[in-house]
């Protein structure tokens, strides 16, 4: 089952450092999300659940600095929710662009997506807290 952890960067750098996510808020397809578009799909399904986890990402992003004010998703497949999850577990991480103004009337939830392998020199060129030397922690 795909599930979509809203997160930041520093959380972000954390996880890949422990090669652990927490899956505590973890936003994935249930009732509530089928309901709202009854006629969706799963690929519809799913994209609501991230769109959720972007919301909850934005709440966490809120009150950091603005170099670090960009929500972050983390995807997983997972069998069933569980307290966290192996950074193995991680299919994709989903990064805004550039620091989110909020002041803005309308913020672009079209996030970038990284792979695993990529989350380290991600974290490195945004200036992140410090990461694990080696960007391969599959």
């Amino acid at each position: 089952m795909r599930v979509y952890v809203p997160s930041t960067l520093p959380l972000l750098a954390e996880a890949l450092s422990t090669k652990s996510v927490a899956l505590g808020s973890a936003v994935e397809v249930d009732d509530e999300i089928r309901l709202a578009e009854p006629e969706g799909d799963d690929e519809a399904h799913e994209y609501l659940a991230f769109l959720r986890a972007v919301d909850a990402s934005a709440k966490l992003v809120s009150g950091l600095d603005l170099p670090l004010r960009r929500r972050v998703v983390i995807a997983l497949e997972v069998a069933a929710l569980t307290p966290d999850a192996s950074w193995k577990s991680v299919a994709a991480v989903h990064v805004d662009e550039a620091p989110v103004d909020f002041s803005q009337r309308e913020i672009d939830d079209d996030l970038l997506w990284f792979a695993p392998a990529e989350v380290a020199e991600l974290l490195h060129s945004e200036g992140a807290p410090s990461t694990p030397d080696n960007p391969e922690v599959n």
